[in-house]
């Protein structure tokens, strides 16, 4: 439309047609060039296969420019790979100054068959719609042997439980410069985690391959038949044509897994379970000893195959008992060996002596290979306290406290019979009998004590006391420096370790020593660290440098300890 109007204003002015008429067409040139700034758009080629591109222009002049791009449409369609965008200007004495906007995008179509590309709308003014024929990459002919690039997947089980995981492997074998992607690879229908991606080298009849490779696990969470669609690799390699690339593709077909619902049979209140084969273990005997308020360290590991760690659960969840407190560490997994395990770390802190059960543990789980249900067991173990209880303790430190607990309403009955020898004469037996009670419990009590300190001073002599100290200062350093830190978890490891350096000293006996508020720290550590209600929360870095000073604050010089020392009860 302009070059025709150019035309027909030079044969105006060279037929000596007037000024004014020649004004009035320029007028109209004017007028037609810029109706003509319409948005325009096209393409490189018309016809592709899927796996292919094309190249998409689009143009429009300002100001209809200024306006934002919508690929709203585009995007139903065609996938947009790549996109740039770029200014241009340009003056003539015809046309005068231009200037335009250019967006070049690299799209991909997502069907087969006749898709348009739409029309775009920009300052009032549309492009017009284009066609395009996209081609089956299947129908494509290819001059690549199959042999050349071999596409191979597998999956472990395609029978499976809902929670039961199962591996999937994708090997791309090639001997050839190839270049690509896997255009569909979809795993929406389970729970997908990739594993590996990697590249390395194998063989095919002798021959030597490099191996693009690809790991997921996959864990469906619904029952029924889940399909994994066709998995469809697009690339391309250099012919022998002068290194020209020519496109190539490979198709796996789909995969149909069968996904069976939770057996009746298994109990509703535990947590579903399935795998190859599970075991629990732990570092206790069959018969375990410790000493009263010692912290007796518990690892429970239990292993799994066929599943992940991380879906076990907790072996300590329902222990509770009355006879010790259990203090929690988060768990640690692992995989050793090809097996998969949890560990779970805890404290065992029985407070009085004597001898306990500890509880079985038992976790059901279903046995994928038999279909069948079966428990992981940690059988009952006898625990044996040695030492002396805290009440006890309390008495050694206050024996009044024996005294005031002994009978006394006889004495009083004594006064007030008096008149009555029958009364006297019953009454006194049992006054002696409550005082001689009285005497030979303490008599036991300070026994015991007596013995349970010569045992600590032989433990006590036998590190000899330059070690304890040199023992006893990295630890020192550590707990400060975790102190320091705000690091709860670091400074009371540091602190259990601090008393093991030290055999006089327990960690009831640490409680006793401290202030009020050193005293509630430490109990919002542990609260903290092994509690359950995780809205317990941490004490802050000032309290736990207080809590450390405190405890340094009782570091004293060690010595050898006598047999005086032990039996005083009284500083």
């Amino acid at each position: 439309m302009v070059n025709t109007a150019r035309q027909c204003l030079i044969s105006l002015l060279k037929t000596g047609v007037g000024l004014r008429v020649s004004a009035v067409l320029v007028t109209l040139l004017l007028v037609s060039v810029a109706a003509s700034a319409a948005v325009t758009a096209e393409v490189d080629r018309t016809r592709l296969y899927q796996d292919e591109t094309l190249t998409l222009t689009i143009r429009a002049d300002f100001p209809a420019a200024t306006d934002p791009l919508d690929l709203t449409a585009l995007n139903t369609l065609f996938q947009v790979v790549d996109q740039s965008q770029s200014t241009q200007s340009r003056y003539s004495t015809a046309l005068g100054q231009q200037r335009w906007r250019e967006w070049r995008l690299q799209v991909r179509p997502r069907e087969i068959g006749t898709l348009a590309i739409p029309n775009f709308s920009l300052g009032g003014e549309q492009s017009s719609p284009i066609m395009i024929t996209v081609m089956d990459p299947a129908d494509r002919q290819q001059g690549l042997p199959e042999e050349a690039v071999i596409l191979s997947v597998s999956i472990d089980d395609d029978s499976l439980y809902i929670g039961q995981s199962t591996i999937l492997t994708v090997n791309l074998d090639y001997q050839v410069r190839l270049q690509g992607n896997f255009a569909q690879l979809d795993l929406s229908a389970f729970d997908a985690e990739k594993l590996n991606e990697d590249n390395t080298q194998t063989t095919h009849g002798g021959e030597p391959y490099r191996r693009y490779q690809l790991v997921y696990r996959l864990t469906p969470e619904r029952d029924g038949t889940l399909t994994i669609p066709e998995i469809r690799f697009v690339g391309q390699y250099e012919s022998s044509n002068y290194g020209q690339p020519m496109r190539m593709h490979r198709i796996h077909p789909g995969i149909e897994v069968q996904v069976q619902p939770i057996p009746a049979s298994y109990p509703a209140n535990a947590v579903w379970l399935p795998a190859e084969s599970v075991t629990l273990g732990d570092n206790l005997g069959s018969i375990v000893q410790a000493e009263v308020n010692e912290h007796l360290d518990w690892q429970v590991t239990t292993s799994i195959q066929g599943q992940p760690a991380t879906q076990l659960p907790d072996p300590l969840a329902a222990l509770a008992d009355d006879d010790f407190r259990l203090y929690r560490n988060s768990p640690e997994f692992s995989d050793s060996s090809g097996q998969q395990q949890r560990i779970d770390q805890a404290a065992l802190v029985f407070a009085a002596p004597g001898t306990y059960d500890l509880p079985a543990l038992r976790v059901p789980w279903w046995d994928t290979n038999t279909d069948t249900l079966r428990y992981a067991e940690l059988p009952e173990r006898s625990v044996r306290i040695d030492g002396i209880s805290n009440e006890a303790m309390d008495i050694l430190a206050d024996p009044s406290r024996l005294n005031a607990e002994s009978p006394s309403g006889e004495a009083d009955d004594l006064s007030t019979d008096a008149d009555s020898d029958a009364g006297i004469v019953g009454l006194w037996p049992w006054v002696s009998a409550s005082l001689g009670i009285g005497w030979l419990a303490t008599t036991l009590v300070f026994w015991a004590s007596h013995r349970y300190m010569r045992s600590r001073l032989r433990a006590a002599n036998d590190t000899p006391v330059a070690e304890t100290i040199h023992a006893q200062e990295p630890v020192l350093d550590e707990m400060a420096q975790a102190a320091r830190g705000g690091d709860v978890g670091a400074y009371h490891a540091a602190l259990l370790r601090w008393l093991r350096t030290r055999p006089e000293q327990t960690h009831g006996n640490l409680r006793l020593q401290l202030g009020e508020s050193e005293q509630a720290t430490l109990k919002q550590i542990e609260a903290y660290l092994f509690a359950r209600q995780p809205e317990t929360a941490a004490p802050d870095r000032a309290a736990l440098v207080a809590l450390h000073n405190a405890v340094q604050g009782l570091q004293t010089p060690l010595r050898k300890m006598t047999v005086a020392d032990v039996l005083t009860l009284y500083p």
